[in-house]
C-alpha cells in the first residue's frame, strides 16, 4: 500500500481524494453564517453538519483500512517475539539455576562465616566481662578470694582472646587490684565484727553469771529471812504469858534484823496472836506497836 504523499495536500495518497473534497468544502462553507433561529436556517445547518460528519467517517474508514495490515503484522511481530523469548528462556533456565544455586551457596557461606565471627567476638567479650570485678568490700571475704583465684587461673593469650588479648589482660589486672583492695577491707570488717561478737558474747555471759549469782544470793537470803522469821515467831510463842518480856524480845530481834525480816516476822506474829481469846489483847497491841514502828505502818 502506497505511503506516497500528494504534492497538493502533503497527505498520503490514500487520503488525497478526501483531502481534495475537504479543500472544496472549506472554500464553500468556511465562514458561512447560519440563522438557526429560523426553521430553514436550522435545517440548512443540520444538512451541512451531516456532510462534515460523513467526511470524518470516510477518513476514519480509510485510516482503519490502512492500519489493519500493520496491526496484523504487529501482532505477528509480538507473537513471534514471545516464542523466541520463551525458547531463549528455556535455554537460560538451567544455566540461571546453576548460577543462582552457586550465588545462594556463597551468600549462605558468607552469612555463616559472619555468624561464626560474631559468635566468636561475643564469646570473647562475655569472657572479658567475666574478668571484671563486680563485687565490693561488703561481700564476704571468701567470695572475693574465690573471684581472685578464678581470675588468676584464666590464661590470657591470643589463642583464647585473639585480637582482644591486650584488652583482656588490662581488665584482668585492674580487677585483681580492685579485688585485693576489697579483700583487705572485707577482712578488716569481718575481724572487727568478730571482735564485737566475742565482746558481746562475753558481756552476755557475765550478765548471765551475775544474774545467776544474784538469784543464788536471793535464794539464800530468803532462806535466812525465813529462818529468822521462824526463830522470832518461836520466841513470841514461848513468851506469850509475859507480854512485857515479849515486847523487849521483839524490839531486840527487830533491831538486829533487816526491814524485810521484820516484815515477815510481823506478819507471822500477827497471824499467831490473832488466835481467839481476850487474854492476848495486850500482847497483840504491844507487838503491833513495836513492829509497826520499824516497818512504817503506824
Amino acid at each position: 500500500m502506497s505511503e506516497v504523499k500528494t504534492e497538493q495536500t502533503g497527505v498520503l495518497a490514500e487520503y488525497s481524494e478526501i483531502a481534495a473534497s475537504l479543500v472544496t468544502l472549506k472554500g464553500e462553507y468556511e465562514g458561512k453564517v447560519y440563522d438557526v433561529t429560523t426553521t430553514a436556517g436550522m435545517k440548512e445547518a443540520k444538512v451541512d453538519r451531516a456532510l462534515f460528519r460523513t467526511g470524518r467517517a470516510d477518513v476514519e474508514a480509510v485510516r482503519k483500512g490502512l492500519k489493519k495490515p500493520y496491526l496484523e503484522r504487529g501482532r505477528k511481530i509480538d507473537s513471534d517475539a514471545r516464542e523466541i523469548i520463551e525458547a531463549f528462556a528455556e535455554l537460560e533456565k538451567p544455566v540461571a539455576g546453576l548460577i543462582k544455586e552457586e550465588t545462594d551457596r556463597k551468600a549462605a557461606a558468607k552469612a555463616e562465616k559472619e555468624r561464626i565471627e560474631l559468635a566468636r567476638v561475643q564469646d570473647i567479650q562475655n569472657r572479658i566481662n567475666g574478668l571484671r570485678f563486680n563485687l565490693s568490700e561488703y561481700h564476704p571475704s571468701e567470695d572475693i578470694k574465690a573471684f581472685a583465684d578464678g581470675n588468676n587461673a584464666v590464661v590470657i593469650n591470643e589463642d583464647g582472646f585473639g585480637e582482644f588479648a591486650e584488652m583482656a589482660q588490662t581488665v584482668k589486672d585492674d580487677a585483681l587490684k580492685k579485688a585485693q583492695t576489697a579483700f583487705s577491707k572485707a577482712m578488716n570488717r569481718e575481724d572487727e565484727a568478730k571482735i564485737q561478737a566475742e565482746e558481746k558474747e562475753r558481756l552476755e555471759a557475765e550478765k548471765a553469771e551475775l544474774k545467776e549469782q544474784r538469784e543464788v544470793q536471793a535464794a539464800k537470803q530468803k532462806e535466812l529471812d525465813e529462818a529468822e522469821a521462824a526463830a522470832l515467831t518461836k520466841d513470841v510463842e514461848q513468851d506469850k504469858p509475859n507480854h512485857g518480856i515479849l515486847n523487849d524480845k521483839v524490839v531486840v530481834k527487830i533491831e538486829n534484823e533487816s526491814l524485810s525480816s521484820a516484815s515477815v516476822a510481823f506478819k507471822r506474829i500477827v497471824d499467831l496472836c490473832e488466835t481467839p481469846g481476850a487474854a492476848y489483847d495486850d500482847i497483840i497491841k504491844d507487838v503491833y506497836e513495836v513492829c509497826a514502828t520499824y516497818i512504817g505502818e503506824n
